[in-house]
């Protein structure tokens, strides 16, 4: 996550292959995070980036439902995604899997990962449920407790573990939150908060290719639209 160069009012991570980012807000604390949906055998090499979309909603200054709107009107050109669109009223899912389409999120805790929204795989079930015990036991959640939510790494029984095509070696290494891999697993993990006051909180996690922390970053979101970074090394 940083302060964009080309784009000041923009907050993201980068993706610096195919461009586009996968979770990032912008000055008027419009929030927007991309997953891929797990689809073996359907993904398209030609496909534009997914990751164009969340840069697309956060460059404009449509509402998360004008957004989900617009992008319901246009013709399915994506490998499969899950958009998460949000603004200071509310947000907006937009998936293209099974077909195009939206929903609103009500109150309460969702889980998204690689399949639509709240679809109870092992890993979201875990997330989900820690949260909400959280929440049962005290309604100010700190970063530092989400975080650890995430950092789960214990793998879920096989019986549990969802099948989508992959190897079951390579299903298990995906079912936990957190995934330990040298060559795919957990890089960073990053929590958003957004207070009454209309403060917004960004604290990102880094990981080396081990699982081990190395680094974490904190920006706040003044009410007047200025991102303010706070730095620190572990």
């Amino acid at each position: 996550m940083h302060v964009w160069d080309s784009e000041p009012r923009v907050l993201a991570g980068k993706d610096l292959r195919a461009g586009g980012t996968w979770l990032g807000m912008n000055h008027r604390a419009h929030i927007a995070l991309l997953t891929n949906v797990r689809e073996p055998g359907r993904l398209s090499h030609d496909a534009p980036s997914r990751g164009k979309l969340v840069e697309s909603y956060l460059f404009g200054s449509d509402s998360a439902e004008q957004f989900a709107k617009h992008t319901l009107g246009k013709p399915d050109v994506h490998n499969g995604y899950n958009l998460l669109v949000m603004d200071k009223t509310g947000g907006v899912v937009i998936s293209n899997r099974p077909s195009t389409h939206a929903t609103r999120i009500e109150p309460g805790v969702h889980g998204l990962s690689n399949a639509s929204l709240n679809t109870p795989w092992p890993k979201l079930t875990r997330t989900t449920t820690a949260v909400r015990q959280l929440l049962n036991r005290s309604p100010w959640l700190q970063p530092e407790q989400l975080i650890e939510v995430m950092q789960d790494d214990a793998p879920p029984e096989d019986a549990l573990i969802q099948q989508t095509g992959l190897s079951q070696d390579r299903e298990r290494l995906l079912a936990s939150p957190f995934i330990r891999s040298p060559d795919y697993g957990t890089r960073c993990t990053t929590t958003l908060m957004r207070h009454r006051s209309g403060v917004t909180y960004v604290q990102e996690l880094r990981y080396r290719s081990d699982g081990h922390p190395f680094e974490q970053t904190r920006w706040v979101l003044s009410p007047d639209g200025h991102f303010h970074q706070q730095h620190s090394t572990t």
